[in-house]
């Protein structure tokens, strides 16, 4: 298997508490780590590629949620992903940091590992550091599903939004039916389904 980022698959298709509703609106990216996660069960996840955004706005519901985080988690791939989930994988991960950096320093020839891989997503981060100064629009879409709730940034591209781009970012209609049923779960509690926090450590 092969690791990379190219040209056609960066494109669309602290303390602070975790973000507890649907949110469109600003942000700013705050970190990128790797990090080895373990699940409730004991099941270990090593060199899982973190990105933290921080809104500085207000939630689709009007609460004042400045300062509130969430989470967008890349997994190592697993053993039976054919080379189509990887790129896939590779290519959400080339999209956000087409937000923060050049496109020089977006593409990513052929890492022969996803720890290789990761590891040259850093280092592209800690040379353009001024990520963290970046203004974008971020879209967190709220989720119930397999007896659980929460908000996620989706798996798949155009949940960002840059200063200069000229196409504005939006909930779909299926996007607007997922949040008024969490918003519903997250009203009227239902004891078949588990309201959890955007950390990705607690949503397995």
């Amino acid at each position: 298997m092969k690791f990379g980022t190219s040209k056609a698959e960066i494109q669309d298709s602290g303390n602070a508490s975790y973000l507890s509703m649907p949110y469109l609106g600003e942000a700013r990216l705050t970190s990128v780590v790797v990090e080895d996660i373990e699940s409730k069960s004991g099941d270990l996840f090593p060199d899982v590629l973190k990105f933290q955004f921080k809104v500085l706005g207000e939630d689709v519901v009007g609460n004042d949620v400045k300062g509130q985080i969430v989470e967008k988690a890349e997994f190592p791939p697993r053993e039976d992903d054919d080379q189509k989930k990887i790129t896939n994988k590779t290519g959400r991960i080339g999209y956000i940091m087409k937000y923060f950096m050049p496109e020089e320093d977006v593409l990513i020839g052929n890492a022969n590992s996803w720890r290789e891989f990761v590891d040259i997503v850093i280092k592209r981060f800690e040379k353009n550091s001024g990520y963290v100064d970046i203004p974008v629009k971020l879209k967190v879409v709220g989720n119930v599903y397999n007896g659980k709730a929460n908000v996620q940034i989706p798996n798949y591209k155009g949940f960002l939004q840059g200063e200069s781009s000229d196409s504005a970012i939006t909930f779909s209609k299926n996007e607007l039916s997922s949040n008024r049923e969490y918003i519903q779960v997250q009203t009227v509690p239902d004891d078949n389904v588990e309201v959890v926090a955007s950390d990705p450590d607690d949503l397995f």
